[in-house]
């Protein structure tokens, strides 16, 4: 298996320069965030040359931390550093994963900016016993340095949103984050934006609202819109906007910047597609 790197990390900024710095003030969750995706971690469909003099003073605010790629890729997607599609994560590879963790953790685990570190992200087709036992010992990794830190946990994309629930409760400062995107799945092709709205007002905030425990926050760590008019797109922003603030972590928009406009927040916000 090929890598481009054997571990890829990427930064959630929690609060940007302005004119954005009203919108993103606060530092506690609940969070609104975007994330920073190609400025560390290069994925192939977006171009890096899009954050060229952005320097980290213009980032301001707290920072979550997140691992986006791991030694034998946790979901065999090219953002989890596979080029050939292969999903090779397992027992073997905990030790080489909690490894960088630690050195995240270490390096940044008392730092005032840190708003939590995201031991992986995405796992899908991996063993959920593994997974779980790594959650552990990533996050006594993170604790080792950091005793307020808050520890993300990514649920597994072909799992229930509650699976990890019952796993988290002798944990303190947990997050689960649930990605929500309609555009990767082949249900909502034929449905209109009225539909794709009633989902994310009914099944989405009502799936949403199980995620969170006494234990655990959640996260909507990643969102996006699909093509539509404008119109439509101010609205399905609006619903997910309403619903995903109820998070009790917060949520965060993929991304902060790309050539493809509808997923740059930047964009959507300077042009009125987006209200915060």
């Amino acid at each position: 298996m090929e890598y481009r790197n054997k571990y890829l990390c990427f930064l959630l900024t929690l609060c940007l320069s302005c004119p954005y710095s009203n919108l993103f003030a606060q530092n506690h969750p609940p969070y609104k965030a975007v994330n920073l995706g190609n400025w560390l971690l290069v994925e192939g469909w977006m171009l890096p040359s899009l954050f060229d003099g952005i320097l980290n003073k213009d980032l301001l605010g707290n920072i979550i931390v997140d691992l986006h790629a791991v030694e034998g890729s946790q979901n065999g997607n090219d953002h989890s550093g596979t080029r050939d599609g292969y999903t090779e994560w397992g027992d073997s590879y905990i030790p080489q994963t909690v490894s960088v963790i630690e050195f995240l953790a270490k390096r940044y685990g008392n730092r005032e900016s840190l708003g939590g570190i995201e031991v992986m992200n995405e796992p899908q087709g991996v063993n959920l016993d593994s997974l779980k036992k790594y959650y552990k010992e990533a996050y006594d990794a993170v604790r080792k340095y950091s005793p307020n830190a808050y520890v993300i946990m990514s649920n597994p994309l072909d799992a229930d949103s509650k699976v990890l629930l019952s796993f988290v409760n002798g944990f303190n400062k947990v997050v689960l984050d649930v990605h929500y995107y309609n555009l990767y799945s082949d249900r909502f092709d034929n449905m209109n934006v009225q539909q794709n709205i009633d989902i994310i007002r009914n099944e989405r905030a009502s799936d949403l609202s199980g995620v969170s425990s006494t234990n655990a926050l959640s996260f909507v760590g990643e969102w996006s819109i699909k093509n539509a008019s404008k119109e439509e797109y101010q609205r399905y922003a609006e619903a997910q906007v309403e619903v995903y603030s109820d998070a009790t972590f917060g949520w965060a928009y993929w991304s902060y910047k790309c050539q493809y406009n509808h997923w740059s927040l930047k964009w959507m916000i300077d042009n009125g597609y987006i209200k915060l």
